[in-house]
């Protein structure tokens, strides 16, 4: 187990790199940081979501989330409202311009996976990827399930 926990640990930020790089793109043309992305996934994933959960999901600090989302109302992406079930707690939920946005982001996945998938050619190796894929999700999903049950 030993061996693998450091193959792994050696091929994670190789493979994150590559995903950062794709992700920054994404950033580049909003003048977005990564980290502004990363909320607007969170709140589209929530559908509505508290600032304290965008903090928790994404593991910053409280302060670090609230000056991010700040940024992303101003931008026009996030909408701020008070929760109609406890006025002191403030709702997000994504503007028009932010789903717009993620609509935009998906479509430069989906092409971005089409160049890697012209690139490998071989469907056997289309089929890898596909595979390999979706047993990080399926483990990012217990992770996440894990963590949820320990807050």
């Amino acid at each position: 187990m030993e061996a693998i926990a450091k193959k792994l640990a050696e091929l994670h930020p190789k493979i994150m790199e590559e995903f950062h790089r794709l992700n920054q793109g994404y950033c580049h043309e909003q003048d977005l940081p990564l980290v502004q992305l990363n909320i607007l996934l969170v709140v589209q994933t929530e559908e509505s979501c508290s600032l304290s959960e965008v903090s928790r999901t994404l593991n910053i600090t409280p302060g670090w989330a609230s000056e991010n989302v700040e940024k992303l109302v101003q931008h026009g992406f996030l909408d701020r409202k008070t929760s109609k079930e406890d006025r002191r707690q403030v709702v997000l939920t994504l503007s028009e311009n932010g789903k717009q946005f993620l609509l935009e982001v998906k479509r430069k996945g989906y092409e971005y996976f089409e160049h890697v998938l012209d690139v490998l050619e071989d469907k056997e190796q289309h089929k890898k990827l596909l595979e390999g894929f979706e047993v990080l999700h399926s483990i990012a999903c217990v992770l996440k399930e894990k963590r949820e049950l320990n807050q």
